[in-house]
């Protein structure tokens, strides 16, 4: 099972609720530390946007934190917010390299998304990945240079094949 902390996104209504997942994107926050609450702030404060762009952000101890609701379209990668979720594992990955602690609950989270949303692993792919199927060029290295993007997608295609089933639980 797959806990994760509550939710800090609001359901922003109707006209918000427009989000038709067809890829994850994996994301990094491109900081030392944080999380949904932070990142929340700032995508509001700094951004006006009205509320954290991602729809979960993955903690350095590997919690799994609910940003904004899956139905409601994301924030996080232009030309994609519509057709997404978007899955921010909190560090710079240019300059430093996630964990397992990281990756196993990003696998995992990705992994019940692709079940339930009938996404293949194929389409789970990077902020940089979707840049360059928009734009024909990367303009961002997220979820940097030392993110092991294979790494993940294997582990997410390795669980589809087992059939293994993770439960989301929202605490």
């Amino acid at each position: 099972m797959i806990k994760t902390l509550t939710t800090v996104g609001p359901n922003l209504g109707p006209d918000w609720n427009n989000n038709q997942p067809e890829h994850i994107i994996i994301h990094h926050s491109a900081t030392f530390n944080g999380d949904v609450n932070s990142f929340d702030r700032y995508h509001r404060l700094q951004k006006g946007w009205v509320a954290v762009g991602y729809h979960y952000v993955i903690d350095k101890k590997g919690n799994i934190q609910l940003g904004r609701m899956e139905t409601t379209s994301g924030a996080h990668s232009v030309g994609w917010n519509n057709n997404s979720i978007g899955i921010c594992l909190v560090g710079h990955f240019d300059y430093e390299i996630p964990t397992d602690e990281q990756l196993i609950p990003a696998s995992s989270l990705a992994t019940n998304l692709c079940q339930r949303y009938g996404i293949t692993s194929l389409r789970v792919i990077s902020h940089k990945q979707s840049n360059i199927k928009r734009c024909g060029k990367p303009l961002k290295t997220c979820p940097g240079n030392n993110f092991p993007m294979n790494y993940l997608t294997s582990l997410v295609s390795k669980n589809m094949y087992k059939g293994i089933i993770y439960q989301l639980e929202v605490i």
